[in-house]
């Protein structure tokens, strides 16, 4: 009877045990990393994005585009300036300039250098943020011809024609210092300035030839009123034409 009844009873024992320890440790481990990986780094990553364009839309659409649509719009447009007085017309006469190579003008190349210095002094200040000039015109009304030579290897050498004229400009500046005197002085203030004047427009513009031989051209020489002051550079915009 021993035999018999003991072996079978000691087998279910050990067989219910061990399946018990063996189901319970993977229920663990899903448990913890199903609860990290899908609850926590999602949030994150979701979080972090709807902040980020949040910002960039803010400086981006608001503050770029206004500053430049503002700047580019005035400037492609050469719009006039908003200023208190708006538009003014003024006439200067006996203004003086030294032509040198060339002993005259004849009619041609009179109504070439009238046409020539109106539209100069009005392209200088095409893009120009202080000036705006609306309309230009000049009329040569004196000639001074040259009594010395007219040829020369330098400028210094030659003896100039010395023509003058009357312009008469409408404009408007924003800039409050700034004279007529200056703003019509400025285009031929320095060598590269005479240098466009003489090459782009007098001779690109000469079908007769009366400017073939001209080698340079001076300042503009304005005749200053009783009481007025002379300008000085420091007031005087900086551009190029």
């Amino acid at each position: 009877l021993f035999p018999i009844g003991g072996i079978p009873t000691a087998s279910p024992i050990t067989a219910t045990i061990v399946p018990t320890l063996d189901v319970e440790r993977p229920s663990q481990q899903p448990t913890v990393s199903g609860t990290s990986n899908e609850t926590n780094v999602p949030t994150l990553d979701v979080e972090r994005p709807s902040q980020q364009p949040t910002v960039a839309g803010t400086s981006n659409e608001t503050n770029v585009p206004t500053v430049s649509s503002t700047s580019n719009s005035t400037n492609a447009t050469t719009s006039p300036p908003t200023v208190p007085g708006s538009f003014t017309t003024e006439v200067k006469s006996n203004v003086g300039q030294d032509l040198f190579g060339i002993p005259n003008l004849d009619p041609i190349s009179t109504d070439v250098y009238n046409i020539q210095t109106a539209a100069y002094i009005s392209a200088f200040y095409g893009e120009d943020p202080f000036v705006f000039v609306s309309t230009a015109l000049v009329s040569v009304t004196d000639e001074s011809i040259p009594i010395g030579p007219i040829e020369g290897s330098d400028c210094s050498q030659i003896d100039p024609l010395t023509v003058s004229f009357t312009i008469e400009m409408t404009y408007s500046t924003t800039n409050p210092v700034i004279t007529f005197d200056d703003i019509i002085k400025l285009p031929f203030s320095t060598p590269s300035f005479q240098d466009t004047f003489i090459n782009d427009y007098l001779r690109a513009n000469d079908a007769n030839g009366g400017f073939a031989s001209l080698q340079c051209v001076s300042e503009l020489m304005i005749p200053e009123s009783l009481g007025t002051i002379s300008p000085t550079e420091t007031s005087m915009p900086s551009t190029s034409p």
